[in-house]
Formats: C-alpha cells, sequence, structure tokens
C-alpha cells in the first residue's frame, strides 16, 4: 500500500515531473520505512510501549525495595545495578542529564542502592561515589524526596523532613487550602509521606550510619521557608500550632486523618498494584501501609511490589527501571501517525490498537471533583494502567487518533470521541490557557512551601505547549462549539510570548519546544507570519537558534536556569519541532533555513532503525527530572517530514510556486 505521498504522486503525474523537489523522493523513501518500522513495533496487545528513560533513581529506589521487601530477586537487582554503574560519570556523581555536574540526592541515593545490590566500600563504583559525595556535601542540598526516604530508613531524624500534617486531608476540596489544590502528580505521593511523617515512621537499615557519615551538618536539619512572608509567619505561628496539634490529637483528628490517608492510597490503587502508576508513589505508600503493620494491607504491599517489576524494561541488553509508563500516549500518536501515513482505517492491526485506546477510556474522576464537580465526559492518562489521573495532552492525542472513525466503526467511537471532547472544553483554566491533570490550578504560594524544593510540582497552570496544541486540536475539530475556547486559548498565547519571541513550555525542553507548540496552535487557527507579527517574531527566534549544522538543539539547562541554552549537538526531536513550527506559520520548506533542517533529518535517517536520539527532550520537575521518550526520535520527525513533504506536493501542483498560505480555522 503506498503512502499519501506516495499516492498523491501518481495520481498527478509527480514522480515524472522535471520540477520535482530533490527532498521529496528521500522524503516518501524514509517515510515508508517508518511505516513498515512502526507497524513492527506494536504489542500483541494492540499497544506501542517504548522506554520511559529518567535518571538512575528509578534503578536506585527499586533496588531499595527489593532490599526492604523480601523475597529479593538477586538477579533483577543485579542487572539494574550494573545499568547505573555504566551511567556513572567520569567524577564519581550521578547527574540528571548529560553535561550535568552530579547532582547529591541522586548520588547518595545510588550509593545507598549499590551497596544494597551488594557492591563492596571498595568497588570502584561506590568508591568514585564517595569521593563525589565527599567533595559536594557542603555545596548541595538535599532533596525533600530523599529526606523522607532517609527518615523511613532511620538515617535522618522526621524532624529534618518538611512534611505537611495528615489533618490536612480532613479539609474538603472547595476550601482555601485542601489536599486537593495540589497537582495530582504531587497529590497522589502526599497521604503516603504525611502517614509516615505522622508515624515517625522509621525502619533503620544497616547501612544507616555509612550513609549518615555522607552528609553535612545542615542535611539533619529541615530546610527554611524560601517564601518571605510564609517564612515569617511559620516562624510566628510554629509555636502556637503544638498546642493546636495537641487539640487535634485529643479529639482524635490526627486518627482520623491518617485513617482517610490510608484510605486514599487503598482507594486508587491501580489492577496492577501500583498508586498512579508512578514509581515513587507506589513505593512510599508500600513504606507507609507496612509501618502501620495491619494484615490486611500485607497482600496490598505483595502486589505493589509486584507492580513495580512491570516498569522494567529491557533495551540493547541492559535492564532499566521506569519512572511511570507512558503506553497511552505512545500508541495514540503512533495510531495518528500511520493514519497520515496512509494506513487504513480498516487495517487490523490499526483496530486493535483503537480498542486498547478505548478500554482504557476514564470517566471517573473523584479528584478532580472534589474542587470542580460539573466537569463530565471521558478522558484519557499516560499509562496503561491508569483509572482516576487523565490529562489533556493525552486525551487529545487520543481524540486525535480515533477523529472520523465513528463514521466507520463501532457506535462507541463516536461516543468516546463526544465525551472527550466535552471533558477537554470543560478543562480550559480561567486565564484561558490549559494545564496538563488539572484545571485552575494556580495558586502560586504553594510552591514556596517548604516541603517544595522542584520546580512546578505542585500547581499545574497554563503553559504554552499545552495550550498550543490543545487549541490546534480543536481547531482541528471544525466544531463552532469550540470558537469561545480557541479564542481564550490565542489571546492567553499571544499574553505569554518571551521578550525574544518564543514560548517556554512546560512538559518537553523547553523553549524550542513551547515554541513549536505555540505555534502549531496559532497556525491551525489560521494565524500565521503573514498576518501577524507575534507569529513572525516565533519564527525569527528559532531561525536564530539554528545550529550550524542545521538541526536544532537545547539543553536541559534551559529548563533550569529559564532561560534558552543550546547545545550544539542537534537532536532530530527538537529538529522537528523547530521545522514544524515554522512550516505551520507558513513558511517555505524551500527556504534556507527548513532546508537545511530537513537535510538534517535526511542524512540522519538510518534506514530499517530510524533516528538515533539519546538526550533527554522532555522534562518532569525542574532541576530533579529529565526524561528521553524513546519514541520522540523517530515520531515528531516523521510528522514534520509529512507535512513538508504535503507543502511541497502543493507548491509543485501550482505553477506559480507561491507559498501555500495556512487557511483560516473553520471554527473562527
Amino acid at each position: 500500500m503506498e503512502s499519501i505521498l506516495a499516492e498523491q504522486s501518481l495520481k498527478t503525474g509527480l514522480c515524472r515531473s522535471p520540477a520535482m523537489h530533490p527532498h521529496l523522493a528521500s522524503i516518501r523513501s524514509i517515510l515508508e520505512d517508518v511505516r513498515h518500522v512502526t507497524m513492527s513495533e506494536q504489542s500483541e496487545d494492540g499497544s506501542w510501549r517504548y522506554l520511559l528513560e529518567g535518571s538512575v533513581l528509578a534503578n536506585a529506589y527499586y533496588i531499595l525495595v527489593e532490599a526492604l521487601f523480601p523475597p529479593s530477586d538477586r538477579l533483577l537487582v543485579e542487572s539494574l545495578a550494573r545499568s547505573m554503574e555504566r551511567r556513572q560519570m567520569a567524577n564519581g556523581g550521578f547527574g540528571l542529564f548529560p553535561e550535568h555536574p552530579g547532582d547529591f540526592s541522586t548520588t547518595l541515593e545510588a550509593y545507598l542502592a549499590l551497596r544494597l545490590a551488594g557492591r563492596p566500600p571498595e568497588a570502584e563504583s561506590v568508591a568514585g561515589a564517595k569521593r563525589f559525595l565527599c567533595a559536594t556535601r557542603h555545596e548541595q542540598n538535599l532533596s525533600n524526596l530523599t529526606r523522607v526516604t532517609l527518615a523511613a530508613l532511620g538515617v535522618i531524624p522526621w524532624s529534618a523532613v518538611p512534611v505537611l500534617p495528615p489533618e490536612i486531608i480532613l479539609l474538603p476540596g472547595r476550601v482555601p487550602f485542601s489536599l486537593y489544590d495540589l497537582a495530582s502528580y504531587t497529590r497522589v505521593h502526599m497521604p503516603a509521606i504525611m502517614l509516615l511523617a505522622a508515624m515517625n515512621a522509621s525502619r533503620e537499615v544497616s547501612l544507616a550510619s555509612e550513609i549518615r557519615a555522607l552528609l553535612a551538618p545542615r542535611h539533619l536539619r529541615a530546610t527554611a521557608c524560601s517564601h518571605p512572608l510564609l517564612g515569617r509567619l511559620d516562624r510566628l505561628l510554629g509555636p502556637l500550632l503544638e498546642p493546636m496539634v495537641t487539640l487535634w490529637r485529643a479529639t482524635g483528628a490526627r486518627k482520623r486523618s491518617m485513617e482517610l490517608c490510608r484510605r486514599f492510597i487503598r482507594d486508587r490503587v491501580e489492577a496492577d498494584g501500583t498508586l498512579g502508576s508512578y514509581l515513587l508513589s507506589t513505593i512510599f505508600s508500600m513504606f507507609a501501609l507496612s509501618f502501620l503493620g495491619r494484615p490486611e494491607d500485607a497482600e496490598l504491599v505483595c502486589c505493589m511490589k509486584a507492580g513495580l517489576r512491570g516498569f522494567t524494561f529491557e533495551k540493547n541488553g541492559e535492564l532499566l527501571m521506569q519512572p511511570c509508563t507512558s503506553a497511552v500516549w505512545d500508541t495514540a500518536l503512533n495510531v495518528a501517525a500511520l493514519r497520515r501515513l496512509g494506513v487504513s482505517d480498516s487495517d487490523a492491526s490499526l483496530l486493535r490498537a483503537v480498542d486498547w485506546l478505548l478500554d482504557r477510556e476514564i470517566t471517573v474522576f473523584p479528584d478532580l471533583w472534589k474542587r470542580t464537580p460539573a466537569i463530565r465526559g471521558g478522558a484519557w492518562g499516560f499509562q496503561a494502567v491508569n483509572r482516576f489521573y487523565p490529562d489533556v495532552d493525552d486525551t487529545c492525542a487520543v481524540l486525535t487518533a480515533i477523529s472520523g472513525l465513528g463514521d466507520r466503526l463501532e457506535p462507541r467511537v463516536g461516543e468516546a470521541f463526544a465525551r472527550g471532547v466535552e471533558w477537554v472544553l470543560a478543562m480550559q483554566n480561567r486565564d484561558g490557557g490549559f494545564s496538563a491533570f488539572d484545571v485552575n490550578s494556580s495558586r502560586q504560594f504553594l510552591e514556596r512551601l517548604p516541603f517544595n524544593d522542584m520546580g512546578r510540582a505542585m500547581i499545574d497552570p497554563s503553559s504554552a505547549d499545552m495550550t498550543g496544541r490543545t487549541v490546534m486540536f480543536l481547531c482541528d475539530l471544525r466544531d463552532g462549539r469550540a470558537a469561545r475556547s480557541i479564542q481564550r486559548g490565542l489571546a492567553w498565547l499571544y499574553s505569554h510570548q518571551e521578550t525574544d519571541g518564543s514560548w517556554w513550555g512546560r512538559w518537553g525542553i523547553s523553549f524550542i519546544y513551547g515554541t513549536w507548540a505555540a505555534l502549531l496552535g496559532l497556525g491551525a487557527a489560521g494565524v500565521n507570519r503573514f498576518n501577524s507579527k507575534i507569529v513572525e517574531r516565533g519564527c525569527n527566534w528559532l531561525r536564530s537558534v539554528q545550529n550550524g549544522d542545521g538541526g536544532w538543539g537545547e539543553s536541559c539547562r534551559s529548563d533550569v536556569d529559564g532561560c534558552f541554552v543550546g547545545r550544539s549537538e542537534s537532536t532530530p526531536s527538537q529538529t522537528a519541532w523547530a521545522l514544524e513550527g515554522l512550516l505551520a506559520s507558513g513558511c517555505s520548506p524551500r527556504e534556507a533555513a527548513l532546508r537545511r533542517g530537513i537535510e538534517f533529518l535526511i542524512e540522519r535517517y538510518r534506514p530499517g532503525i530510524g533516528w538515533e536520539e539519546n538526550y533527554p527532550t522532555g522534562a518532569g520537575f525542574a532541576g530533579k527530572l529529565y526524561l528521553i521518550y524513546h519514541n520522540y526520535g523517530n515520531l515528531w520527525p516523521t510528522m514534520t517530514l509529512l507535512r513538508a513533504g504535503r507543502i511541497l506536493e502543493m507548491q509543485l501542483l501550482s505553477r506559480a510556486e507561491k507559498i501555500i498560505r495556512p487557511a483560516r480555522c473553520a471554527a473562527l
């Protein structure tokens, strides 16, 4: 079966045209090969499952689980330990991304894991990590999640861990502050952490004194609140709160809140035993339930451990632990790409993937309803197993994948699509933008709470990537009901452009990612470089940061520093984002900058394999978690070459070879 581009060429005779653009033949060949490779990677159940790779922390935490919750799988532990050692830097530390100088907390937890895996103190990896820790312990802070772990292991006192009291869970969702003001990806971790702190839970491991000796004295004290006003309130109200805490306990509030924390965990455990399908939330919940010591929780803890083993992924003979899985995201994106690559809607493989996606629709939103009870519809989450935590990006991706299939397949496709559109429209924030998981989660003071030492961990405000991609989806609906939402989303994008012309992106690295998504949304709405100075500035910024090799690259350091930091080594995904942003804005593939970028992608494609990408272009939490999506290196260049090829075909069909200007969005 020929691809869309090849079919168009045959119908118009362009294969024999003397005016054929030199890149078209290469693009067609690559897209045909990509289609075959992608189809061959599909799992038997219809999904696509790629490695979601973070730092060595995921391996380290799971080794800790194997040590604390026997029986231990020594072969698995050894495989994870060897994988960690291969990622150790020359200075002995462990970093968060390739050019990172090394992170104290990550290295400390890696040191503990290697020792638990059986490495002796004199082992090269252990000795190297110790040298790094001794050299940096007076310079770097200890992360609060590491503090929680060390307190539970008896290494540091709980007084050194800033935590929220468990009584927070007693507050209803619509009061000025409650547990449900926290972003879902943080909220799902909190009940277990609050339980551990309330119990002063501590199970001293044999290595406790050895780990303690690697810390600086200040690591044994709680960090102060970084917010000036909140810090003063904490100092003033702290002594007054102690009698109140005593009263709470006397009235049974502490007991009730701890029971609610336990119930929160049990009620949200997935079928595979994990909590939210996140590694750390599951591990902290295992700690909390085991410290509670209730016999009825023992079986659940065993199920949790078994569920975590499903996060392991073998790639090139190496075993890695994922912080979570990304199967819904990867499957939805691949289905949409394959349909654009010409795979028939009646293809058996495509139908299996659609069925798999439909089976993962979420229609019950217990956390969202705490603050926004009117939200209805259907949505999808990121992971293969996820009943409670949908997000806007995945929902739009699934809806794009199944768009138009309701007329040809069984009725449930169209019904699911309608529910999804209803949910997406309901998730628009008051400011007109879109967030990932929550609606109107923008109380900035929460980011300055003492417990939070990660960037963007406590709230989920609007962002350019989420707003741009969602606006693009709504424009593609061609549905007048979305007109108001589109206009509000565009207004948000207009008002959040950076002074240099870029946009910052939340879930990818970082300014290239945000600018790409913003330009996609603007372009889908008919706002392009011909009629908007805002878009022209965005295009000029992208051109200004192009590398000499024709591609684009951006360091994770951008996410840490809050300003663009380029990388001379271009990546396929970031190159594709920049190119597609320019193409969506009305720039021609024949333009010098775009031509060089397309040539970069063509030259680096390896038939039967694809593009090679081993740099994290996904963002988790600033300065803490960066992700390599092992589907991104192939997916986004494919989508970009599809757009470039389509534009080149259209230009060849026009005798005047005028630039094809995007049409005005039908919904406006």
